[in-house]
């Protein structure tokens, strides 16, 4: 239980590609549910919707911080994309930047491949498991 807590709102340590991608997953299925079921709720009434969304925010900006410690980057990098995200509702021309910043992002946190061994914000990852020869 606390392995999966600590995966999900941990900003400490290192997840590689696929982890990133399953969390992700994870909250898009949830929250695609929960718009689904609440789809005539108010949003900024607060509804068990506007619970979860809040919840699935916070876990996906560790998740997301995680996956650039990983790649030996400081999880800060997560916040340009939350001011670029606030900034462009109110200044709807900084929609391009957001646009360029969110690219960029899923570009290093999905395809990139994640630092070997060792790094500033932890030990390596332990490697999959090998194949058992037939």
């Amino acid at each position: 239980m606390w392995a999966i807590l600590r995966f999900f709102f941990s900003f400490r340590g290192r997840i590689g590609r696929l982890q990133f991608f399953y969390g992700i997953l994870f909250w898009a299925v949830v929250l695609t549910v929960t718009f689904t079921v609440h789809l005539n709720s108010v949003w900024f009434s607060f509804s068990p919707s506007t619970l979860i969304v809040l919840v699935a925010a916070v876990s996906c900006t560790a998740l997301q911080v995680k996956r650039f410690h990983d790649r030996n980057r400081t999880g800060w990098r997560v916040s340009i994309f939350c001011i670029l995200f606030v900034a462009s509702a109110i200044f709807h021309p900084l929609f391009v930047g957001l646009l360029a910043v969110s690219i960029e992002h899923m570009v290093e946190l999905l395809i990139m491949a994640g630092t070997k061994g060792p790094n500033h914000y932890g030990p390596a990852r332990k490697p999959p498991p090998e194949p058992v020869p037939a």
